[in-house]
């Protein structure tokens, strides 16, 4: 996205797919700038709210299913941040 790399951050609720440092959101936000997640964030919670990771009602980031030791990754072409 923007020529930037997509990241995983690990936090206690799981592992999230989110636009990479410096991007520019939708609301002028900056990742790893304006907007900096770490294992305490609740990133579930910010892809629902406007000012952070959700823009036109969808969420900016994404939670991966990890289960029985398998990961399987999303359509980074269907998801919503593919978009901007």
């Amino acid at each position: 996205m923007q020529g930037k790399e997509y990241k995983i951050v690990r936090t206690d609720a799981g592992y999230f797919i989110v636009p990479g440092d410096d991007v520019q959101l939708p609301n002028g936000k900056v990742m790893g700038k304006d907007i900096i997640l770490s294992e305490d964030s609740d990133i579930a919670a910010l892809a629902q709210d406007p000012d952070y990771l959700s823009f036109n009602n969808k969420a900016l980031a994404i939670q991966l299913d990890i289960s029985s030791n398998q990961i399987s990754l999303p359509d980074l072409e269907q998801i919503p941040f593919a978009e901007f």
